[in-house]
């Protein structure tokens, strides 16, 4: 089981954790970024139990939202992981999913 949840103390903080059937956490990784504010975020895993997490926030680039998308193996170490931040744009990744070859698939919109 994968739970994937946010939190703000200091700094912004989206957490993946990984649980065993008894409920024990496995695995963990948090994911900071720049500033709150986020939307999603979204999680999807794949036919090989790899983890793909989609998520938008504020920060990073000089306005707006920037949004990033994060893949990671069944141990949650980083496979890839891509952003959108260019400055003056709003940019989101809310949605994904995995298609039959195991791709990750989102939705990626931006606005100025």
């Amino acid at each position: 089981v994968y739970l994937l949840g946010f939190y703000d103390t200091t700094a912004a903080v989206t957490f993946l954790r990984k649980y065993d059937v008894d409920g024990n956490v496995i695995a963990s990784r948090d994911i900071p970024v720049q500033e709150s504010g986020q939307d999603g975020p979204s999680i999807a895993v794949d036919r090989d139990d790899n983890v793909i997490v989609a998520l938008s926030f504020y920060g990073g680039s000089a306005n707006g939202r920037d949004a990033r998308v994060d893949k990671h193996d069944s141990d949650l170490t980083v496979l890839w992981s891509y952003s959108y931040n260019n400055a003056g744009a709003d940019e989101y990744v809310n949605a994904v999913t995995t298609n039959a070859q195991g791709e990750a698939v989102y939705e990626y919109r931006a606005s100025t």
